[in-house]
């Protein structure tokens, strides 16, 4: 997901004439945005709040300047004062694309996705091109379980932008979702062949997005061809050569092909990672055991 910060124009502003209610000392509008933007890239996100806001008490239809008043909230996870900056920019100007779309972002981490739909929606409305709007219309329906609306999304997305690696990937999610819930087998191989076609679009257009990789090698492990399971965990870890699940997984599938010297090699890279990642601790035991297993048995073999 984009935010995206707006920047006052770099060419020089001319001087501007203090109001019947402006000070000579006061400061401009246009420097007060200015001074919140160099804040916000400086990290000083509570002094570009501040910025923000001396600027539109100024010049309350600054839309530019409530919309970045937003963002700058947004990185202090003041949520609903961010809801609150975004709808004061659009009060000012309702075709305000990026001002929906950050609302809905907000919505979203505010928790009520009811109105981040809404507000992707409203971007359309605006923006009918808008990839952005269509992937996070596509991520907020799957995530309800509507995945007729997901899909719909999703390829519209792609038919705006036929080249976004994580929108075929994101459409191979829906089709396995739908594939597991699938009333026949039929149905259901037709929605893995869809999903397994999405993931390979995806590594067309980035061969080392390993998490598509992954994704293949889990649909394979389903269908039963270890072969092509082993092939995309290998292609996994050439696109990511220390990703412990897929080191994981690739023992088993040697261990399941009955080729124990890969398997034990599998499980030495998986071990060299995992022992230092805590989240991996519960399974290095069990990986220890399994490889020293295969050892004493290939060793048997060889006597």
């Amino acid at each position: 997901m984009k935010i995206l910060l707006l920047l006052l124009a770099s060419w020089t502003l001319a001087p501007t004439q203090p109001s019947p209610t402006q000070t000579v000392t006061d400061k401009s509008p246009e420097e007060y945005f200015r001074l919140g933007n160099e804040m916000f890239n400086a990290g000083l996100f509570d002094k570009a709040s501040d910025a923000y806001r001396s600027c539109v008490r100024i010049k309350p239809e600054y839309k530019e300047a409530w919309y970045n008043l937003g963002i700058a909230l947004s990185q202090q996870g003041l949520f609903q004062q961010e809801i609150e900056a975004y709808q004061k920019a659009l009060a000012q100007d309702p075709a305000y694309a990026k001002a929906h779309y950050n609302l809905g972002l907000a919505y979203e981490a505010y928790g009520n996705k009811t109105a981040a739909e809404a507000s992707y929606l409203e971007v359309l409305k605006v923006e009918p091109d808008s990839t952005d709007a269509m992937n996070n219309l596509g991520i907020l329906y799957a995530s309800r379980d509507d995945y007729a609306n997901a899909e719909k999304y999703y390829q519209k997305a792609i038919e705006a932008d036929p080249d976004s690696v994580e929108t075929w990937f994101n459409l191979g999610l829906v089709y396995g979702k739908r594939s597991r819930n699938a009333g026949t087998d039929d149905e259901k191989r037709a929605l893995t062949d869809r999903e397994l076609d999405a993931y390979r679009k995806s590594v067309e257009k980035d061969p080392r997005f390993y998490k598509a990789w992954f994704n293949m090698a889990i649909v394979y492990n389903r269908l039963k061809e270890t072969d092509l399971e082993i092939g995309a965990y290998e292609k996994t870890l050439e696109a990511r050569r220390d990703f412990p699940l897929a080191l994981y997984n690739l023992a088993y599938a040697y261990m399941e092909k009955g080729e124990n010297e890969k398997a034990i090699q599998a499980w030495k890279r998986y071990l060299d990672v995992a022992k230092a990642l805590p989240e991996e601790k519960p399974f290095v035991d069990f990986a220890r055991e399994e490889m020293a297993r295969l050892i004493q048995k290939t060793q048997g073999t060889a006597q």
